[in-house]
This record gives C-alpha cells, sequence and structure tokens, in this order.
C-alpha cells in the first residue's frame, strides 16, 4: 500500500504540470485582453494609437509580389507583425522608415523573433533593399479589392497613404490594434512593443 503512494504522488504532480501548462498561457491571454483589446493600464499609456476595440482583418485577398509567395490572413497569425505600406517604388524615405523598423525590431533582444515585419507593396522592391533586409516579409497590392490595404483604411477611418510612413500592429489573432504615426520616436514605439509582448505570451 505504501508503494503505492508515490506513484499517486507523481500521478498527481504530472497532471499539475500538465495544467499548468495550459494556465499559464490562459493567463497571460487574459491579462492582455483586459489591458490591451479592453482598454485599462495600457490604452491610456501608449505611445501609439491604439484601436478599440482591435478590428478583425479577417480573411483577405493579397496578390503576390514579383516572386513572393501570396499572404493570406494565416499569414498573420501566431506573430506580432509590423505592417508598412509603400505606394509605388520604395524611395528614400520607404527604405528610412524600413531600417527604423529593423532597429526597433532589433532593440527588442531575446523578444525580437516573435515580431516580424511586412511590406506590402504594388512595386517589388530592389534586389539591394531585399538583401538588406532578408527578414522582411513582402507582400503585393490588394487582390480584387479587398486586401490589407482596403482592410486597414477601412478600420483606420482613412486611406493608408493618406499619411505616409506609418506602422500599423497586427496581433497573433489577426486583428489589427495599433497604428503608430511617422513622426514616433524609435524608443516609444519600442516601449508599447515591449509591453504588448510581456503582458501576452500570446505569439
Amino acid at each position: 500500500m505504501s508503494d503505492d503512494k508515490p506513484n499517486l504522488w507523481r500521478s498527481r504532480l504530472k497532471l499539475i504540470a500538465v495544467i499548468a501548462c495550459f494556465a499559464v498561457p490562459y493567463g497571460g491571454a487574459t491579462l492582455y485582453f483586459q489591458n490591451v483589446k479592453q482598454g485599462g493600464i495600457f490604452a491610456s499609456k501608449a505611445n501609439g494609437v491604439l484601436l478599440e476595440p482591435a478590428v478583425p482583418l479577417g480573411e483577405f485577398d493579397q496578390g503576390a509580389l514579383g516572386d513572393k509567395a501570396p499572404v493570406d490572413e494565416t499569414g498573420l497569425q501566431r506573430h506580432w507583425t509590423l505592417v508598412y505600406f509603400n505606394d509605388g517604388a520604395c524611395d528614400a524615405a520607404c527604405e528610412e522608415r524600413l531600417y527604423f523598423s529593423r532597429q526597433v525590431r532589433v532593440m527588442l533582444g531575446r523578444e525580437m523573433y516573435r515580431v516580424r515585419r511586412l511590406l506590402v507593396s504594388d512595386t517589388e522592391p530592389a534586389e539591394a533593399l531585399q538583401e538588406e533586409h532578408v527578414q522582411l516579409l513582402y507582400a503585393g497590392a490588394d487582390a480584387d479589392g479587398d486586401g490589407l490595404r482596403t482592410r486597414v483604411s477601412n478600420a483606420v477611418g482613412e486611406e493608408v497613404f493618406s499619411t505616409p510612413g506609418q506602422f500599423y500592429l497586427v496581433d497573433p489573432f489577426g486583428n489589427l490594434m495599433m497604428r503608430f504615426p511617422a513622426d514616433i520616436p524609435a524608443k516609444s514605439m519600442l516601449k508599447d512593443i515591449k509591453v504588448l509582448l510581456k503582458a501576452s505570451r500570446i505569439g
């Protein structure tokens, strides 16, 4: 009988460990929804413009860019994604914004791999630019007028090119949740993203 007790305790510990594996991410998700998606402390202190409530992008039709694979809604899930829209060829201003976003991502340190960058453009970037931004994702213009540009424009209430240089943050659930103005300092943008990553282990 005494031999059964250690086995019983081991079984219980295993059960607790399994429950914890699911409870911890859930707890992080709960905190994320309370403090971000439903307003709260972060909503009042954010440097970027928080969309309340966040806007589900849903299914969309995004064209390919050159030899890049088309991007659909599943490509924006499981990671945080900084989206940048560019009209025409990527000029000096566009290159500067891409460098800006890369530096912000690098400053995240170990957390940088939870955040991806996506360039949406109707013109394929020069080969030199692609070599400089190896981990940058690319997507073409809206296919059939129902792509990211249309969805984001509808969400923010303005054409995405009306104020060039902005970044849009999509959460791991595929929801558009923040807009970063073109003049936001790197440290301010970095601070917002760090708060989000800390509040939620999702993505």
